[in-house]
């Protein structure tokens, strides 16, 4: 009896993957290699061109600190910029047209560009261009010199404001002066004046013994003697008062308005009180920044290069067969 023996097959279908084939691609290139060169060397061409007949420019920067007055915020010293740094910016950038949309053609020098760095606070960064190196330079102290006498302006007032200021506090000082000169002679008067009432005193007390017996001038004397300790009473209140006033004044009011007219002082100085300057001065080169003809040499090469290698196989694509590279 035969067995019947069934077989499971599994059919698979066979996928044919497209592979890309490398020797056939470079025998392509190999093929069309002539395209290749002669669009990598008519881009080359075309960038050596432009980069030796463009107008070279060259470049000159400087960095501004803006000036500064330091005033004692919870007693540290605190930086306050005559002029905030973004709004100085959008001045330089309107009045100099660093955008370029008014900038007249055939110009030999310009702002090209206003930057603030990031983390340092008050300063400006700006860059000139100029068909030479001294026209860039040039250009530069033209905006720097615009700049500073904006800047010199507020420099002026903020000194002005702590030299009124200084004024009043010396005139105070001069009036409290006069004041303790005139508490000296008050204190001198008065000590005098209880010298004297002390004498007088002295005197009424010998009579009262003298006339002891003799009753109406007795009464007549020791009303005077008490009349005299009064005075006298009233007078060591008043002496003291001005020793006090006049230790006060000597001690805090005096010291307190010296060492206000000693800060202002120093605040009319640096480092307390600085002027818009420049920091490292203006820096050039004695070359063009611009065209940077290396950089667009390797560019074009590089993209003369791929453009030929994508005409190569384009041209391949048109001649071969259907379907076929």
């Amino acid at each position: 009896m035969e067995k019947n023996q069934h077989y499971n097959t599994e059919y698979k279908p066979y996928i044919e993957e497209d592979e890309i084939d490398l020797r056939e691609l470079f025998a392509v290139l190999k093929r069309r290699k002539w395209i290749v060169f002669i669009a990598a060397g008519l881009v080359f061409v075309a960038a050596l061109i432009y980069a030796f007949t463009s107008t070279p420019w060259y470049e000159a920067k400087a960095t501004i600190e803006i000036g500064y007055n330091t005033v004692s915020t919870n007693s540290r010293p605190t930086k306050v910029y005559f002029d905030d740094t973004e709004s100085l910016k959008h001045y330089i950038d309107v009045r100099y047209d660093t955008a370029g949309k008014f900038r007249k053609k055939g110009i030999k020098s310009y702002l090209k560009e206003v930057e603030v760095p990031r983390k340092a606070q008050g300063f400006i960064t700006l860059k000139t261009y100029g068909l030479s190196s001294g026209l860039a330079v040039d250009e530069l102290k033209k905006v720097l010199n615009d700049v500073m006498s904006k800047e010199n302006v507020l420099y002026n007032n903020v000194k002005s404001t702590i030299s009124k200021e200084l004024l009043l506090k010396k005139e105070q000082y001069k009036s409290v002066e006069n004041r303790l000169n005139d508490l000296i002679r008050q204190l001198n008067n008065v000590e005098k004046t209880i010298n004297l009432k002390n004498k007088v005193l002295e005197g009424l007390k010998k009579g009262s013994k003298a006339f002891y017996k003799q009753t109406k001038i007795y009464m007549l004397l020791s009303l005077q003697e008490n009349i005299i300790q009064n005075e006298i009473f009233s007078l060591v209140i008043k002496e003291e008062s001005i020793k006090n006033e006049i230790n006060r004044i000597k001690t805090v009011t005096l010291p307190s308005i010296n060492y206000s007219i000693i800060s202002l002082q120093s605040r009319l100085e640096p480092p307390y009180l600085v002027m818009t300057r420049v920091v490292g001065g203006i820096k050039t080169h004695d070359y063009p920044l611009k065209p940077k003809k290396k950089l667009i040499l390797v560019v074009a090469l590089v993209t003369g290069l791929i453009l030929g290698v994508f005409l190569a196989f384009f041209v391949e694509y048109i001649k071969s067969p259907a379907g076929e590279i």
